[in-house]
């Protein structure tokens, strides 16, 4: 009997880690996605193409994430590549546009992850990044 409740207790506490990584990796990828929806929404198409945006935005997302996201292991910790995100999600993005016949908001999008990359690196270098 005892043998039955520590294998339940067991598998409660693995259960409870596996969800915790799960758990974890929404919250960062939520947060990488809110970074670029603040890039887009100040590109100057957001005001002209706003629902296509964030069209684009949501299903960019799932891809880019899944790329991106590694549950770990049983030595390793669960982790999450931002900035091979940010960059993947806005060259998808980018291209996506383009594809679509929409120049203007390709060359924004690309102008946006340049802008990106510029804070990303005055932050490291002024140590608050």
């Amino acid at each position: 009997m005892q043998k039955a409740i520590a294998i339940v207790i067991g598998l409660c506490i693995g259960g409870a880690l596996v969800v915790g990584r799960f758990v974890h990796l929404a919250e960062v990828g939520s947060e990488a996605r809110d970074v670029v929806a603040s890039y887009c929404k100040h590109m100057p198409s957001y005001a002209t193409d706003s629902a296509y945006i964030d069209d684009l935005l949501e299903a960019t997302h799932e891809v880019a994430f899944d790329r991106h996201d590694d549950l770990g292991g049983r030595r390793r910790a669960a982790s999450f590549d931002t900035e091979a995100y940010f960059f993947d999600m806005f060259t998808d993005m980018a291209q996506q546009a383009k594809a679509d016949g929409k120049e203007q908001l390709s060359d924004d999008l690309w102008g946006a992850l340049m802008q990106l990359k510029l804070n990303q690196a005055r932050a490291a270098r002024e140590g608050t990044g």
